[in-house]
């Protein structure tokens, strides 16, 4: 997978076709392009384009998204993180590299760091908690909230209005 580090962007400018593109394939990530111009009424070569640089400039990223508890990772927790302060961007990117890590980011307030994470099992997490972690540089303290019950696990956090026609974002 690529790098999912987010960085500090400026917001992209997005005129009324890119926003429909982007309303049309949170829908239906597979249509084709043939369907995409015929639903907005471009020619499929302006449609390839368009997604094309929405791509490139990393707009959107189109994938598949698994549920993991069927695919194994039952175990979800949220884990709070108090690092050394000159230390804490390192950790948040050694974190971040982890495989079972699915979110981290850097926080002001309780914890210098939050993460998520997916394991198999419960020894998994007893092991993340006591043998990976803690081969991080300058964590402190660590608190875990486990998951008991995933009401709401949606990865396309855009809210539709911020894709209406009349967006003030139009280039």
């Amino acid at each position: 997978m690529e790098n999912d580090l987010v960085t500090d962007e400026s917001p992209a400018r997005l005129d009324r076709l890119d926003r429909q593109l982007i309303r049309l394939l949170r829908v239906n990530g597979r249509a084709s392009n043939r369907e995409l111009a015929r639903q907005t009424g471009v020619s499929q070569v302006t449609i390839a384009n368009r997604i094309r640089r929405l791509l490139c400039e990393n707009i959107i990223r189109i994938q598949a998204v698994a549920n993991p508890t069927r695919l194994g990772y039952p175990v979800e927790v949220i884990i709070g993180i108090n690092v050394d302060v000159p230390r804490i961007r390192d950790a948040a990117l050694a974190l971040a590299a982890l495989p079972e890590v699915r979110y981290a980011t850097i926080t002001s307030g309780a914890y210098d760091i939050l993460i998520a994470a997916l394991l198999r099992s419960n020894a998994d997490l007893v092991a993340f908690l006591t043998i990976t972690l803690p081969t991080i540089p300058g964590i402190q303290k660590i608190e875990t909230a486990h998951a008991l019950q995933v009401l709401k696990r949606n990865p396309d956090w855009i809210s539709f209005a911020d894709l209406e026609e009349n967006g003030e974002n139009e280039a």
